[in-house]
């Protein structure tokens, strides 16, 4: 394999991914990442339309262990995070809750700097060739690779569709489950007049339309007009209607929005909606994880990793990039 060949694929440009390729890459191993957006950061997002800005996906993260604690520090010194303070109907989370700032997809913005990464190239075919090495086929009709070593650092569903024809290993996949979310983004002409900035559903409630509500704008480096708010519907509700048209599922949660608010503020007025708009995410959260923080092939060239591995949070993402990273450290030789 020629020397300027990088030798590590990376499929997806989440925080799993871009951890795994950060730690190769500093440690002087050839790394390319591939990636269907046009952004990074993968449910970590951020939605820029003319009327606002909202974090679609991911609302915040929280640092429970030491090593992440100190990661998240260091975007908070670089001015990539800070700590989220918002006014709630009732405390839903003992622990600091961190955002990315501008938006949260700036959280991964360190990660991402001075490695190779193709995006809006979405993988849909790895081959092996006479030699071993792998080749990464894009629904765009480029061609990656070759690589020693590929990673597929995306949602489960994705992963063994891509993996599961490569190796046994990965029939482990089919016992993981990942749930859909429709995410609403909603302006206002004038400011909700509401003494709160996150309401969360509970118990059977969380399977209906209204499962979070996010004043985004109460976010730390936010614009502070219009007054943007997200709203993401609970899980039941959106399978139900997970194949409903972006503004049909748009209209639907907006309403739900208004009515739960009625129920929550006596006599609130809505004001006059600027910007709607509505995001369908296939794999948002984690429902059964796999239970480990990497999945590996039985000969060790192919990997799965992602938030799924271990639990739905930005950390356990953080945490199946680097374990794998080190375990690939501890075999490669740049």
């Amino acid at each position: 394999m020629a020397a300027h060949q990088p030798r590590i694929g990376i499929i997806g440009a989440g925080i799993a991914g871009l951890t795994l390729a950060r730690r190769l890459h500093d440690a002087g191993l050839a790394v390319e990442v591939i990636e269907k957006s046009r952004g990074l950061g993968g449910r970590l997002a951020a939605r820029r339309r003319d009327a606002a800005t909202y974090d679609h996906g991911a609302q915040y993260f929280t640092a429970r262990s030491e090593a992440f604690r100190a990661i998240v520090a260091k975007a908070e010194a670089g001015g990539f995070a800070a700590e989220w303070s918002p006014r709630e109907t009732a405390q839903t989370s003992p622990q600091a809750r961190y955002v990315g700032t501008p938006g949260m997809s700036r959280f991964v913005r360190g990660l991402a700097d001075g490695l190779a990464i193709a995006n809006g190239k979405t993988a849909q075919d790895i081959t092996c060739d006479a030699a071993g090495c792998w080749h990464v086929a894009t629904a765009e009709g480029d061609t990656y690779g070759p690589f020693e070593t590929v990673v597929a650092a995306i949602p489960s569903p994705q992963a063994a569709a891509l993996l599961g024809p490569l190796d046994p290993a990965f029939t482990a996949l089919d016992a993981v489950t990942m749930a859909p979310c429709w995410t609403a983004m909603l302006a206002f002409k004038t400011p909700l007049d509401v003494p709160f900035d996150v309401w969360r559903a509970e118990g059977e409630a969380a399977d209906g339309p209204i499962g979070w509500i996010a004043r985004n704008t109460s976010k730390p480096d936010r614009e502070a007009t219009p007054d943007a708010w997200v709203i993401q519907a609970g899980t039941r509700w959106s399978i139900d209607n997970l194949e409903r048209e972006k503004e049909d599922a748009c209209a639907r949660l907006a309403d739900a929005f208004a009515s739960h608010l009625g129920t929550l503020v006596e006599g609130v007025k809505v004001p006059d909606v600027t910007d709607a708009t509505a995001h369908r995410w296939r794999y948002a959260r984690v429902i059964t994880p796999l239970g480990q923080p990497f999945l590996a092939a039985e000969e060790k060239s192919l990997y799965a990793i992602g938030d799924w591995c271990i639990r739905g949070r930005v950390e356990a993402a953080w945490e199946s990039g680097d374990t794998l990273a080190s375990h690939l450290l501890a075999n490669h030789q740049p």
